[in-house]
């Protein structure tokens, strides 16, 4: 799911991190296709699809880029359309209530 590929970007992060200076060029150049490839797959997340949708991401979209990024379209996004449409239902009804 969407979380999950979220938190291995994480993981990627913190052992590039680590290399030090056994980084290389083609280790940077690598990551950066793929981060590119991701952002022409997504979008900035601009109304908080993500926190709304995913209880386990709303203290995390504050740290790295990707967290702020949702797919632009396909079922990834659609489930996060209806999860933050149920997530601002319960909230209206609970304003109501």
């Amino acid at each position: 799911d969407l979380v999950t590929a979220l938190v291995l970007r994480d993981f990627v992060d913190r052992g590039v991190a680590t290399l030090g200076s056994e980084r290389t060029a083609s280790v940077d150049s690598a990551l950066a296709d793929i981060d590119a490839r991701f952002r022409s797959l997504t979008e900035e997340d601009g109304a908080g699809l993500l926190a709304l949708a995913e209880p386990e991401a709303r203290d995390r979209t504050d740290e790295q880029w990707w967290w702020r990024r949702i797919p632009s379209s396909g079922p990834a996004r659609r489930e996060l359309d209806r999860a933050a449409a149920r997530e601002r239902d319960g909230r209206v009804r609970a304003e109501k209530g």
